[in-house]
């Protein structure tokens, strides 16, 4: 927060008041206190109030300024939302995918899992000031929920054993795991012990195979998808 009155003055530049200013620096600070806004978030509620000024600019001097603030936090709030917090729908399309990548998976014991899991990790974000949903993200989560006293990791999560990641690369590139660690210029000792062990793969590594795995399945279906469109085309003749 200690940026804010810069970022005040380059925004709003020489149209707030004292009020004014009072007004923006009382709301922003209130919805940092409950979601530990970020630089970026912070500029961000900066211009959607400059978007709105017209609103609040020079009210101070006929209402309590505390009435003005309640007003625009609601409204920051209700802008920021969508701006922090993933949706349901989203989430639920993606977390499985992070999940396996970590190689978890959401129990189904019972249908409100995968809701509970997706306010957890808003409970996560607002602690951490973490409103990335990523991979890395999600591994932290995971971490979090681990040392968190008051939740049942295993009653939410299981593990999910996946085939180890190289030797799905090497076998849907049709190649040799000597031919991948000349590809990702590493030591063929490096590829091998990735195989043995999956922890010490590199996380950084993992996301790179993993963009390859899909890179490539997109390729294969888009090959598919010309083949069928040529025979097509021929039936049509």
């Amino acid at each position: 927060m200690q940026n804010l009155e810069k970022y005040r003055k380059e925004i709003f530049k020489d149209e707030t008041s004292a009020g004014d200013e009072g007004v923006i620096a009382e709301s922003v600070k209130e919805v940092n206190n409950n979601f530990k806004l970020g630089e970026k978030q912070i500029i961000q509620v900066l211009e959607f109030l400059y978007s709105i000024k017209d609103s609040f600019l020079g009210r101070t001097k006929k209402e309590p300024l505390d009435n003005i603030v309640s007003e625009l936090r609601f409204k920051i709030i209700e802008y920021i939302k969508p701006i922090l917090f993933i949706s349901e729908n989203d989430f639920e399309k993606e977390i499985d995918k992070f999940l396996l990548t970590c190689g978890y998976k959401i129990c189904n014991y019972y249908p409100n899992n995968y809701l509970d899991v997706y306010n957890l990790y808003h409970q996560f974000q607002k602690e951490t000031a973490n409103y990335d949903f990523d991979i890395n993200s999600v591994s932290k989560f995971l971490e979090w929920f681990k040392n968190n006293p008051n939740l049942d990791f295993n009653f939410y999560f299981d593990k999910e054993e996946k085939e180890n990641i190289v030797k799905e690369v090497c076998k849907e590139l049709n190649i040799t795991q000597k031919e991948l660690s000349e590809i990702l210029g590493v030591h063929l000792t490096t590829i091998q012990k990735w195989v043995a062990n999956d922890n010490d793969l590199p996380l950084q590594a993992k996301k790179s195979l993993n963009l390859v795995l899909e890179n490539h399945h997109l390729k294969t279906r888009l090959k598919t998808l010309d083949e069928f469109v040529r025979l097509f085309k021929e039936l049509q003749k």
